[in-house]
């Protein structure tokens, strides 16, 4: 015959564990098949520091601050080439947050407007808190004010380890 505090112990056991996991993906963390799945938000302030016009586009240099929730502050550098015919552009920006870490991602993005886009982006690499990143992906907006010759963007989506 079996212990009934064996049982009981087993019961509650498979319930704290049941419990426990509820409530991992209840405050939006999703552990599945070794991959990680957190949210994503970054936001951008910077300025224009290059734009070398080339037939029917021009390539672009953007730098500035960054903030990327929940990892910390730092800078960004982003690159990127627009082509005028079609209003799409793509490109990769770079984040270097105070600790040193660092997060790569591609974007592609169209024109909304004279000075606005959005588009999304799949991030690309990283080190130092962003080492074995796998992926991840969102959305993007931006506004370029072509007088002061500034940007601000933000981005939200995902990020896979």
């Amino acid at each position: 015959m079996r212990n009934r505090s064996h049982s009981t112990r087993s019961l509650r056991w498979f319930w704290g564990l049941s419990f426990s996991l509820l409530t991992l993906f209840s405050v939006g963390l999703v552990y599945s098949s070794n991959t990680l799945v957190l949210p994503f938000s970054a936001a951008f302030d910077g300025h224009l520091v290059d734009v070398d016009f080339e037939g029917f586009g021009a390539d672009i240099l953007v730098a500035g601050n960054v903030t990327v929730a929940s990892f910390g502050s730092g800078t960004f550098e982003s690159e990127g080439h627009l082509n005028f015919i079609t209003e799409t552009g793509t490109g990769t920006v770079t984040m270097t947050l105070e600790d040193g870490s660092t997060l790569t991602i591609g974007l592609i993005g169209k024109a909304t407007g004279a000075s606005t886009f959005d588009g999304t982006y799949r991030i690309t690499g990283g080190t130092g808190q962003f080492a074995g990143v796998t992926g991840g992906i969102g959305s993007l907006v931006g506004t370029f004010n072509l007088r002061n010759l500034t940007f601000q963007g933000s981005a939200q989506g995902q990020i896979r380890f």
